[in-house]
Formats: C-alpha cells, sequence, structure tokens
C-alpha cells in the first residue's frame, strides 16, 4: 500500500469507480478511505476541510488535495506516465473532450440508472417509480454518439486504452445490474467486451461486487 497516497472514495458511485478502476490499472496501492455518503459523512466538518463541495472521490497526497474525478485521473496517469495519458498533444486534447462531454449530459443521463438500480437499492432507498422519458432519450442520444465514436476502433482515442475510457466506461461497468438498454448497441459491447477481459476491468468489478454484498 503506498500510505503517501490517500483517495476518499465510496466505491459504488460512479466517479469513484473511475479512481478505483485506474488505480487498478496503474497498480497503484493507495489507502482508500470509504466515506458513506448515506449516512451524512461527506457532511461532517472533517471531510469538508479536504473538499467543500462535500463530493468524492478527493485525493490527498502530504500537502496536496486534489478532487473532480477527472482531474485526478489525468493527475496520476501523468504522474505515473502512463499512456493512459497520451504524450501527444492532439491526442490530450482528444482525451480532454471526451472527459469534458462526460461531465455534461452523459453524467446525469446514463449515470441515473446505476444510481436508480443499483445505489438507492443498496442505501435502503429504492424507488420503484420509472425513469423519466427525458432520461431514457438523453440515455439513447448519449449512447449512440458514444456508439458511432467506435465504429471502427477498440478504444476511444489513438485506439489506445486511455483515462477516457475509464472516465466513460465506469457508467457502464455495472451495466448488467442497472436496466440498461444497450443491447441494440454492437460498438459499445463489443468495446466493453474487451474492457472486461483486461484486469483493472475484473479487479474493479470485484471490488463493486462483493462491496454490494456487504450490509449497511
Amino acid at each position: 500500500m503506498n500510505r503517501s497516497l490517500t483517495i476518499y472514495i465510496n466505491p459504488v458511485t460512479v466517479n469513484s469507480i473511475k479512481v478505483i478502476l485506474l488505480c487498478n490499472e496503474l497498480n497503484i496501492k493507495p489507502n482508500y478511505k470509504f466515506i458513506k455518503l448515506n449516512l451524512g459523512e461527506h457532511r461532517l466538518s472533517s471531510f469538508l476541510e479536504l473538499n467543500p463541495d462535500g463530493k468524492v472521490p478527493v485525493l490527498v497526497e502530504g500537502d496536496y488535495v486534489l478532487n473532480e474525478s477527472n482531474a485526478i485521473l489525468q493527475y496520476l496517469a501523468h504522474k505515473h506516465t502512463s499512456s493512459l495519458w497520451p504524450e501527444e498533444s492532439k491526442q490530450q486534447a482528444e482525451v480532454l473532450k471526451w472527459l469534458f462531454w462526460q461531465g455534461n449530459g452523459w453524467n446525469k443521463m446514463v449515470g441515473s440508472f446505476t444510481h436508480r438500480h443499483v445505489v438507492l437499492p443498496y442505501w435502503g432507498m429504492e424507488n420503484q417509480e420509472s425513469l423519466p422519458v427525458q432520461i431514457l432519450e438523453g440515455f439513447h442520444l448519449h449512447i449512440s454518439r458514444l456508439d458511432y465514436a467506435l465504429y471502427d476502433k477498440s478504444f476511444l482515442v489513438g485506439n489506445k486504452f486511455t483515462i477516457a475510457d475509464i472516465s466513460l466506461a465506469s457508467y457502464l461497468i455495472l451495466s448488467d445490474k442497472s436496466a440498461m438498454p444497450i443491447a441494440d448497441y454492437v460498438h459499445v459491447n463489443r468495446w466493453l467486451k474487451t474492457l472486461s477481459k483486461m484486469p483493472c476491468w475484473q479487479e474493479s468489478r470485484h471490488l463493486l461486487l462483493e462491496t454490494l454484498t456487504v450490509k449497511l
């Protein structure tokens, strides 16, 4: 374990899943500290001192504190000189494009499925209401955009696995448990099949499934 690196997470939330995927791919063993969002631990003054927004993940490395999941992905990938953050400036720009895109509509439209069907039930707050029509329409719009982008590619940027793939795929790692209607998206499914064979994906999914079996 790297005791100089602490990351505050909640392992069933997508922004934390991103960081877990990255650390497993880089073989980084940070000191993970679980923040129980359902118990309001993110609103404690000790946590708000680290992130006034009251959100996970948060990276702490010595005196350096960094929040925002995509920023953490870029920081760690670059620090470890990984190809997850490309060296070439145009490819870096392409990765950033997908990170910004994920932070907009993808986050809400795709993230709603896992939040509704996995996270809330795990927290004992299951909601039986159907997702709004605008979420369903937005979901298909964004998945279609991703499917088109993957038409002739194994990965999103430079045909290599990057933090762009991690940022978007984190929302789909539990797609089978989230009632996500992705069966018709051939290229997305091919991409997910490739990712599912990677050790970082398998380790991260195992942690998630194991976490979901623990009673709160």
